[in-house]
């Protein structure tokens, strides 16, 4: 019996080792859970002895649960005490750590993150394997008294690689947490209590979780006697690394110490000392041992560090429920599944890794509103990200609504999906944490500190003990720091910044081609937010920098020499000149393309054999059954899903064809019929047995991606010899265009794959496959590009794609919509269309309004009395007025005039306002208001100099509104906020203005404004019309329909072709007259806040605000209350200059991407939308995805082109629905 009670030592002491060189490599476990529970006798009671190891985010976690989770075993053994013993602790970890990195193979990072699944999994003296067999080897020794075991171990979260799900042997997706997680319970339990307590333990540990070394002679030096618990806790604080090694001569097992200098480590020569019969003098022994510890007697052989790496007015408001993103998914809670990367607790997987790796730092500047900077997640799939970072916005409204704002995507996916920006119910991750924060640890506030910020504190009854509130306590004294560093990458570092106007995130990069070093500001809202690159020389230059760049400038100056991207930035000479301006890509032109589309016949290439009886015209669109079909003898429907479990299970089936071949073993394929009858109800022939009687079709040549396959054909013949049933390669995903040649689907979704990635070409992707097929001796080349293109567009056009859809939560009628042109067409001479704009009416409808008598300084008409001189000189002071209102209000600090000048400018001004506006302004001359009147007048007068219509500063929407304030002549707060979404500064001039009563001047410019609005004359919109559209012939293919018609004809107004004269506000565009090498645009149309594409059509020629406007007036019924477009200020003209009555409700604003060098009205820019949620930058994005299939298209006829262009666009609607979707669930998994 001794001898196997040594062997089963040898045993658990072998596997408690792996546990230890497990939790000694850094950036790879998070956490290390063990317990191995003894029943013993101790003085005739039954104590549980609990050998146990924790790591990471769980130490402690048997202190606290114990317990709970072994209270059969206590109830069952009659168990008076539970003695807790860590088999090792931080000391040993860093020890062994010190101990394998003096070892001749060494550690790195990379080894580290593959050693989990070793040490874990895949080593035969890997975890899985020697606690089992330490375990039964125990158990058949101690039975009842030695009842089970738990070990539970998991990968550090942020050094770990996500991967999709793959596909095992048996058919069944793999278990996404099998690479990451291990968790092993047996005879202990329920594994969901383990889970439950696992989960809560890591979400409320304590900062402290149990007494430290250095804590031992202040908690037991002066005890004159120790409990047997006292003694435990005692051995667990003290160092016991050593290596076990089985002696020669007995078969015992021999110490090994790592510590110097006698070997002994301290936790043995406690023990050493207790086996003394002198117990006082053992306890003596025991205060010097832990003494001679402290004082460094017994340190390693080199010093290791502990510190841990830095890580880095009411008004009706929406609420979304699971109920509302349910029906936005068209799902039920049924039906619904989570995406395969999200675990079922999202919620709780966030906030436990936001307590534990993450950051919580507070950024508010007063009571009322907070701004929490924190950890981003995947809004896709969910994951933690350890390098992104997001605000959140917790504001205080009157009536004590809170309400949160947050810069994720999962906000903005919601806020689509409500199309609000604010809501109750369901939000954000981070939005849920930070009101449980709020909750959980009472935060208080303070009043204002000298920085101007209010300070909140953590209120006295909240638990300053946990991981969390120590983090939380942090986080709240960060809010005295205007800039913080955040966690960053090498090539990239982050700033969280506060300036007056708010918090932004900062960023300085190094740029991949000229490695040089640049800053720049992530706001959207700021002057600068467009430039891609702003040198240190521009930081130097503070008239140009935001608010934000302002006080980064300041920490620069202060702090460079810390960051190393920042000593580059200071350092580096600035004297070259920026040359990363964006070129236009060439047009690819492919010879041997070119030469195939040439050919009129297939080419007769080896391995190529064609039917002359099948070339045959192509159907392409069908007016009828308005679908595209391109020709195929076995046509049938094709599957769209490229992921879809047949056509995966058929592709792993190929390799049975490939063997077959290469023995020379024939391939056939046989027709399946679910009927025993054909079409005319007539049998199958039969044989005498009863069995189908399949009859040869000829041969077909199987292309495969490695290689051609000879196959034999059978097909089915009913009784009467009239009728047969074909083999059409259904069940097999293999697809048929001629008798002689079929193709594996997958290869054709490999083109597809090719083509997004790399631009790939009908002729360079059959040069690729034909290498392939050489090396891998291939019987036959693979076929030639015309075939291969002949092939793809008759599968394609047969998968059950529907490709006038429209998207699924805008429908036919988008509030919103985004539009531009890209250089993406076929060549002129294959184009044959009647340009957009053409209009077949001869009746000339008169232009009622024209830009200047739009405007708030408009042009009055010519009196009787004037003459013409008179009326230009009139004309001529309204325009210098104009130009002089719109200097002297802007931020400009250069000033030109002289006094004298100013006020005969001023005189002037007066002179030509309306009679009731001039009380208003007269008094802003006068300054006769307070500074914060001063200050929302300039801001307001400088909106209205422009040559804008007043529409853009007062839209229709908020005509209601403003005439409730003129009638009640108060601005009530929700009033304020209704106006603040449509137009910020005429918000904050009317709260302003706004004591008791609204001010009689104000009141004054505000009816004015109104008259101006109502006054506009509107022409009337002609009733729709059903025109049918063949979008193979007109180039034309929108989705606002299903039937894609068009819907309305041009009309013919006096103004023509022309606009009005350009001013110094007019913007300019340049359009080229044609694309260069004589190839059309495409004009395309996009949802900005779903992503998903309407369709476009062909320009051949310039492109231009003609296409923006004739488009949708032909097939959109009612005009969007939003337009982007980057020449917005002309698109508005041009719309207003002809159907003002169709645009009558729509605002135009300039996207993001091109607000930059713009000097028009600020109106049109999407810095007056408050709280926007909108993608303005999609257009961009798509036109960067179709340059992907610019080169495939180039050559094709317009019929062909149309087609490719809907089919790959369809492509992207279903990759951002799915993205759209997937981002709801996540909302959905982190409402639990």
């Amino acid at each position: 019996m001794e001898t196997k009670e040594r062997k089963d030592e040898l045993h658990l002491m072998a596997a408690e080792k792996v546990l230890l060189s497990l939790s000694s490599y850094s950036r790879c476990t998070e956490c290390i859970l063990y317990a191995m529970p003894f029943v013993l006798d101790v003085n005739g009671e039954n104590n549980l002895y609990l050998r146990c190891f924790e790591t990471g985010t769980l130490k402690g976690f048997f202190a606290k649960h114990c317990k709970d989770l072994f209270s059969e075993i206590i109830s069952t053994h009659n168990i008076t005490k539970v003695h807790i013993m860590r088999i090792y602790n931080d000391w040993d970890v860093l020890a062994f750590n010190h101990h394998r990195s003096e070892s001749s193979k060494g550690h790195g990072p990379d080894k580290n993150a593959k050693m989990f699944e070793k040490l874990v999994n895949s080593n035969k003296g890997s975890i899985r394997h020697s606690f089992d067999r330490a375990y039964q080897s125990l158990k058949n020794t101690f039975q009842g008294f030695s009842p089970g075991y738990v070990v539970f171990c998991e990968r550090m979260a942020r050094h770990t690689k996500k991967r999709k799900r793959k596909i095992d042997e048996s058919g069944e997706l793999d278990n996404i947490n099998e690479n990451h997680q291990y968790f092993k319970l047996d005879g202990l339990g329920n594994i969901n209590q383990w889970s439950a307590a696992i989960t809560d333990y890591r979400l409320n540990r304590p900062f402290k979780p149990y007494c430290e070394l250095q804590d031992l002679v202040q908690k037991f030096g002066d005890l004159d006697e120790l409990s047997l618990k006292d003694q435990f806790e005692i051995l667990s604080s003290c160092p016991n690394l050593h290596k076990w090694v089985v002696r020669p001569d007995s078969g015992g097992v021999k110490l090994y110490q790592y510590f110097v200098p006698n070997g002994r480590s301290p936790r043995n020569l406690i023990l050493g000392e207790m086996e003394n019969e002198n117990v006082e003098d053992g306890l003596i022994n025991i205060k010097s041992i832990v003494t001679m510890v402290l004082a460094e007697k017994y340190k390693l052989l080199q010093p290791l560090s502990f510190k841990k790496t830095n890580k880095k007015a009411s008004y009706q408001r929406k609420r979304v429920n699971r109920e509302t993103i349910l029906d936005q998914l068209g799902a039920t809670e049924e039906s619904f599944e989570l995406p395969m990367t999200i675990k079922c607790s999202l919620y709780q997987e966030f906030k436990r890794n936001l307590y534990n790796d993450g950051i919580i730092l507070w950024r508010e500047h007063n009571a009322k509103c907070q701004v929490v900077v924190m950890n981003n997640y995947d809004s896709d799939t969910g994951s933690f990200e350890f390098n992104d970072f997001v605000a959140v916005t917790r504001t205080v409204r009157p009536g004590g609504i809170i309400n949160f704002e947050c810069t994720c995507g999962t906000h903005a996916a919601l806020a689509s999906a409500v199309n609000f920006s604010d809501w109750d119910g369901i939000k954000c991750c981070h939005a849920r944490v930070f009101a449980d924060i709020i909750e959980e640890f009472s935060i208080d506030y303070v009043q204002q500190n000298e920085h101007g910020y209010g300070a909140p504190q953590l209120m006295p009854n909240s638990n300053t003990e946990s991981v969390a509130s120590v983090k939380i306590s942090n986080g709240l004294k960060s809010v005295i720091q205007d800039v913080i560093p955040l966690h960053s990458v090498m090539d990239i570092e982050k700033f969280s910044v506060r300036s007056p106007v708010g918090h932004q995130f900062i960023h300085v990069y190094t740029d991949n081609r000229s490695k040089r070093v640049y800053v720049k500001c992530m706001s959207g809202l700021c002057s600068l937010a467009n430039s891609k690159k702003i040198k240190l020389r521009t930081m130097e230059e503070v008239d140009k920098l935001c608010p934000h760049l302002l006080v980064f400038k300041s920490y620069i100056d202060e702090n460079w020499d810390k960051h190393r991207l920042l000593r580059l930035l200071r350092t580096q000479l600035d004297t070259d000149t920026d040359t990363d301006d964006e070129q236009q890509l060439d047009d690819v032109t492919d010879p041997d393309f070119d030469a195939a589309l040439a050919v009129l016949h297939l080419d007769d290439t080896p391995g190529d054999v064609t039917d002359n009886s099948e070339n045959k015209v192509i159907d392409g669109f069908d007016p009828e059954t308005l679908t595209w079909k391109f020709h195929s003898k076995f046509g049938r429907i094709v599957n769209a899903d490229p992921f879809d479990e047949n056509l995966i299970t058929s592709t792993i089936k190929r390799t049975e064809f490939f063997l077959m071949a290469l023995n020379n073993q024939p391939v056939e394929f046989h027709p399946r019929c679910d009927s025993d009858q054909c079409a005319c109800e007539v049998p199958w022939m039969r044989n005498s047995e009863g069995q189908l009687v399949y009859v040869p079709d000829g041969k077909t040549t199987l292309y495969t991606r490695d290689r051609t396959i000879d196959c034999d054909l059978f097909k089915l013949v009913c009784s009467t010899g009239k009728c047969c049933l074909r083999w059409d390669g259904l069940f097999e995903n293999i697809f048929r265009i001629s008798q002689q040649i079929c193709i594996v689907e997958e290869l054709c979704w490999e083109y597809i794959d090719m083509v997004c990635t790399s631009k790939t070409t009908f002729a360079s992707f059959r040069q690729c496959i034909d290498n392939n097929y050489k090396r891998h001796r291939s019987p036959k080349y693979f076929m030639s590009a015309k075939t291969f293109l002949k092939l793809f567009f008759s599968w394609s056009s047969h998968q059950p794609r529907d490709l006038n859809r429209q998207c699924n939560w805008c429908g036919e009628s988008p509030q919103v919509l985004a539009c531009d042109a890209t250089k993406i067409g076929i060549l002129s001479q294959n184009i044959d269309i009647n340009p957009i704009e053409a209009c077949e009416s001869r009746q000339v409808l008169p232009t009622e309004t024209r830009r200047n008598n739009r405007c708030f300084l408009a042009f009055s008409p010519k009196s009787k009395d004037e003459s013409d001189e008179q009326y230009k000189n009139r004309l001529r002071t309204i325009r210098d007025s104009r130009n002089y209102l719109k200097t002297w209000t802007s931020n400009s600090t250069e000033d030109k005039l002289t006094p004298l000048e100013h006020l005969d400018c001023r005189k002037q001004l007066l002179s030509v306002l309306p009679q009731k506006v001039k009380p208003f302004f007269s008094r802003y001359i006068n300054q006769q208001m307070s500074i914060v009147q001063l200050k929302a007048a300039k801001r307001v007068m400088h909106l209205l100099s422009f040559d804008a219509p007043v529409r853009a500063f007062l839209p229709k929407q908020l005509v209601p509104i403003m005439e409730t304030m003129v009638m009640e002549k108060h601005a009530r707060t929700g009033l304020l906020r209704e106006c603040q979404k449509f137009n910020i500064a005429l918000s904050n001039l009317l709260a302003a203005f706004n004591d008791r009563f609204l001010d009689s001047d104000v009141l004054s410019l505000i009816e004015y404004l109104l008259e101006r609005v109502r006054s506009v004359p509107e022409p009337d919109i002609p009733p729709c019309e059903v025109i049918p559209n063949d979008p193979s012939k007109s180039g034309r293919f929108y989705y606002f329909r299903k039937d894609g018609a068009q819907i309305r004809k041009n009309r013919n107004f006096e103004i023509g072709k022309g606009d009005d004269e350009p001013t110094t506000s007019s913007c300019s565009k340049r359009y080229p007259i044609v694309a260069p090498r004589g190839t059309s645009f495409l004009f395309l149309w996009f949802c900005p806040a779903h992503g998903f594409c309407y369709g476009g059509h062909i320009v051949n020629g310039s492109e231009g605000r003609k296409d923006a406007a004739c488009s949708l007036f032909q097939f959109l019924e009612t005009a969007p209350e939003g337009l982007f477009y980057d020449f917005a200020c002309g698109f508005e003209e041009y719309s207003l200059n002809r159907e003002s009555g169709y645009f009558s409700n729509t605002r135009f604003f300039h996207d993001l991407f091109h607000r930059y060098g713009h000097n028009c009205s600020p109106m049109y820019s999407t810095k007056s939308l408050i709280g926007m949620t909108y993608n303005t930058s999609i257009c961009e994005q798509f036109n960067s995805f179709l340059q992907c299939v610019k080169a495939s298209c180039k050559h094709m006829s317009q019929e062909h082109f149309v087609f490719y262009v809907k089919f790959f666009i369809d492509i992207w609607n279903t990759k951002k629905e799915t993205s759209f979707k997937n981002k709801l669930r996540v909302a959905l998994a982190g409402s639990k």
